[in-house]
């Protein structure tokens, strides 16, 4: 469903797929130690305003709008986790005395990584085995391939455009998310 932001002049509307990487975007900034605490809507909003605030300036004889919106989610996504760590690093200091009492998983935690446990990426790698193996012979080839190249790459490993590529990328995310796996590639 298309998102409406409206200024004073006419309501702009952002597509499915500029939706969708908005989204994506909010769903990984979530998972980040410094934004643990804001929810995927508030998150969201930021960067449903950076994108309202940047399309004035969007020239269409320069790039795809797409490209246009991806990469001001990309410097919006960079700026927030600078910012974050900037504020972190003023409120708890990382150096000095107190940095020898810290474990290793807790500055892990500090700096937005959280350590995975095995368990559960066996688990995930099989469940995704499992989703591949049920997609259809051409669709499991793509995700195969999607999950080590980018869409770019495997249109030319394929020999075919990087629209159909986006098609079955979306096909197979709808799949994946009515058997319950989501945001693998």
């Amino acid at each position: 469903m298309p998102a409406e932001l409206y200024s004073t002049d006419s309501p702009v509307t952002l597509d499915e797929y500029e939706m969708e990487r908005i989204h994506f975007h909010a769903n990984q900034l979530s998972q980040i130690q410094y934004f643990c605490q804001d929810s995927i809507e508030d998150i969201t909003s930021e960067l449903l305003v950076a994108v309202y605030q940047a399309l004035p300036s969007f020239d269409p004889t320069k790039s795809n709008r797409h490209t246009f919106v991806c990469r001001v989610l990309v410097m919006r996504r960079i700026n927030l986790i600078r910012d974050a760590k900037q504020r972190f690093q003023e409120t708890i200091p990382i150096e000095g005395p107190i940095s020898d009492e810290i474990d290793r998983d807790v500055r892990h935690h500090m700096i937005g990584y959280v350590p995975v446990d095995a368990a559960a990426v066996a688990e995930r790698i099989e469940a995704v085995g499992k989703a591949i193996e049920s997609l259809s012979e051409q669709y499991a080839e793509v995700a195969r391939l999607l999950m080590n190249h980018s869409q770019a790459e495997v249109a030319s490993i394929l020999g075919v455009s990087k629209a159909a590529i986006e098609r079955a990328r979306r096909q197979i995310y709808k799949h994946f998310a009515q058997i319950g796996i989501e945001n693998l590639f």
